[in-house]
C-alpha cells in the first residue's frame, strides 16, 4: 500500500511537471520595448515644416540684405557715408574674422610690409600701380613701399630689346624714353631668335625659338628689377 501510494505520488508530480513545461512554451515571448513608430504621415509633415522654416530663414537674409544696400545708397548720397570708409572697415572685419578662426603669430601688417625682402617681393608680383593703391590705403604700406616703386617705376616705364644672330651670343638692351638712352644688359643665357615673348609682372620671359641648329624648347626669365636673368624649366614640346 505505502509502495503504490509512493507511485502515485511520483505520477502525479510527473504529470504536473509537464504541464507546468507545457504552458511555458505555449506562452507567448515578450517582445523587447521599441520606441514608438513615426507614421510616414507625421514624417511628411515634418518636413514639410522644415522646408518652409529653411524658406522663411532665406527670405529674411534676402530682405535684410536689400535693406542694408538701401541703407547705404542713402548714406551715401546723403554725404553721411563714405564708400572707401565703408569698404575699409568691411576689409578689417573680414580679416580679423580670418584671423580668429587661423590665428597666426605674424605680427600686424605694419611688422610684415617693414621687411624689405617681403616688401619688394609684394611689389614686384602685383606690380606698380597696385602697390601704389596698397600704398594709399595704408600708412605703414606707403612708407615702405616707396623706395620699392621708384625703383619699380623705372624698371616698368622702359623698353627691352632681346636679338641674336648665328654663332652670337644673345645681347640685351634696355631702352628710356624719358631720357632717350640705351643701356646694355647682361647676355642672355643662350642664343636665342624667332623666340615667343611674354611679360608677368616685372618679368620678361623668352620660350622657345631656334638657335640656329635646332627649335628650341627651353625658356629665359629677365627680372627687370634685378637686371638678372633666369633660367627655366624647358616647355613639353619645342
Amino acid at each position: 500500500m505505502a509502495a503504490d501510494a509512493q507511485t502515485n505520488e511520483a505520477s502525479r508530480h510527473h504529470a504536473w511537471s509537464r504541464c507546468q513545461r507545457t504552458q511555458q512554451l505555449q506562452q507567448p515571448c515578450e517582445q523587447p520595448e521599441h520606441e514608438p513608430r513615426v507614421q510616414p504621415h507625421q514624417q511628411q509633415c515634418q518636413q514639410t515644416t522644415d522646408l518652409h522654416a529653411s524658406t522663411a530663414f532665406h527670405a529674411t537674409v534676402t530682405r535684410l540684405g536689400d535693406e542694408l544696400t538701401a541703407l547705404r545708397e542713402c548714406l551715401l548720397s546723403l554725404g553721411v557715408l563714405s564708400l572707401e570708409a565703408f569698404l575699409a572697415q568691411l576689409h578689417r572685419q573680414r580679416f580679423e574674422k580670418v584671423l580668429r578662426q587661423h590665428p597666426c603669430d605674424l605680427g600686424s601688417f605694419s611688422d610684415v610690409v617693414q621687411c624689405g625682402a617681403v616688401c619688394l617681393a609684394t611689389s614686384r608680383f602685383i606690380g606698380p600701380e597696385t602697390a601704389a593703391m596698397l600704398g594709399a590705403a595704408s600708412r605703414p604700406a606707403s612708407s615702405a613701399f616707396r623706395p620699392v616703386l621708384a625703383a619699380l617705376r623705372v624698371a616698368f616705364t622702359k623698353i627691352y630689346v632681346c636679338s641674336s644672330e648665328a654663332g652670337l651670343q644673345g645681347s640685351a638692351e634696355r631702352y628710356d624714353p624719358t631720357q632717350g638712352t640705351w643701356q646694355a644688359l647682361p647676355d642672355m643665357p643662350r642664343r636665342r631668335c624667332e623666340a615667343v615673348v611674354a611679360t608677368l609682372g616685372n618679368h620678361l620671359y623668352l620660350c622657345g625659338g631656334q638657335d640656329g641648329r635646332e627649335v628650341l624648347k627651353s625658356v629665359d626669365r629677365f627680372d627687370t628689377a634685378t637686371a638678372l636673368w633666369q633660367e627655366l624649366p624647358p616647355m613639353t614640346q619645342a
